[in-house]
């Protein structure tokens, strides 16, 4: 059994200009130290087999021990890559990953723009962000049957997995499930027992 949503592309830039403008903190301490800001994008696109480019500008600040060093971004590319990751046989999670593909901050040279952008892009990453969806957890649900559908004793419903694809013209998020029923003894009888 499966579950499929699909967002096209005029949800996803709906979604987008909902999301932002946004601060992200890139350490779990010290919110105010280092972050990157993101406008309202400018242009957001469908990659076939890679995820949703983002193009924004905004603002970033990072610390180096006590100097705090704040720069406007003119211009930054992203790339929003969902994918489906399994830690275990029931951990089935739909992860988020961002990276910077290419940007552009007023006043810093190329070679510190490069260095930052590989800070960033670890600050980025979905274990950082958290930005993490514990589908397998959420939809393995079990509900108790009422006594009057005897014998049954649960409905049960399992995520077994999971897909996300993009195309074109849109994002595709498919969960594979199992369903089942199970009783309380084989068959309903007649006795008080």
């Amino acid at each position: 059994m499966q579950l499929t949503l699909g967002i096209g592309h005029v949800e996803l830039e709906k979604l987008f200009d909902e999301l932002t403008p946004i601060r992200i903190h890139m350490t779990p301490t010290d919110e105010d130290r280092r972050w990157l800001e993101l406008e309202r994008p400018e242009s957001i696109a469908l990659v076939p087999d890679r995820g949703v480019r983002i193009v924004t500008r905004g603002r970033l600040r990072y610390a180096v021990g006590g100097l705090k060093i704040p720069a406007t971004i003119d211009r930054l590319q992203l790339l929003l890559t969902p994918k489906v990751v399994q830690a275990d046989s029931f951990a089935h999670r739909l992860a988020f990953e961002l990276t910077i593909e290419d940007g552009d901050l007023a006043h810093v040279p190329g070679l510190l723009d490069q260095a930052f952008v590989g800070v960033v892009n670890e600050a980025l990453t979905p274990r950082a962000t958290k930005m993490v969806w514990s589908f397998g957890q959420a939809l393995t649900k079990s509900a108790i049957l009422p006594e009057r559908l005897e014998p049954l004793d649960r409905f049960s419903v399992e995520v077994t997995g999971g897909t996300v694809a993009v195309s074109a013209d849109r994002v595709t998020f498919t969960v594979d499930l199992t369903a089942g029923v199970s009783r309380k003894k084989p068959r309903p009888t007649d006795d008080a027992s």
